[in-house]
């Protein structure tokens, strides 16, 4: 797994592939449950999932970049857009207001 990892931030499936969100998520999931997550591997990892705009991505993979940096303890600068966001996507309804305040 941690041969996956790349160099500089992010997780990949193979070595073959770019990182992508989703591969980053499983791989500090992992690292998370083997508690192998440390603070230079948090930053890192920090420093690529702050590269990706979330409003490009689409919904089931901005459900693993929210869960991603929950794991990274990252703080979202724009929450209230995220929440604006999801309201609109989701029709105003009351789960995803509650999922938008869990992370």
């Amino acid at each position: 797994m941690l041969r996956e990892e790349r160099k500089r931030e992010g997780f990949g499936a193979t070595p073959l592939l770019h990182q992508t969100v989703e591969d980053t998520y499983f791989g500090l999931a992992i690292l998370d449950l083997c508690q192998s997550l440390d603070e230079i591997s948090t930053a890192k990892h920090l420093s690529y999932l702050s590269t990706i705009s979330w409003q490009e991505l689409l919904p089931e993979t901005l459900l693993y970049y929210l869960k991603a940096l929950f794991l990274l303890d990252g703080a979202m600068s724009n929450l209230k857009e995220l929440e604006k966001y999801l309201d609109e996507f989701f029709g105003k309804s009351y789960l995803c207001k509650k999922a938008c305040h869990t992370f």
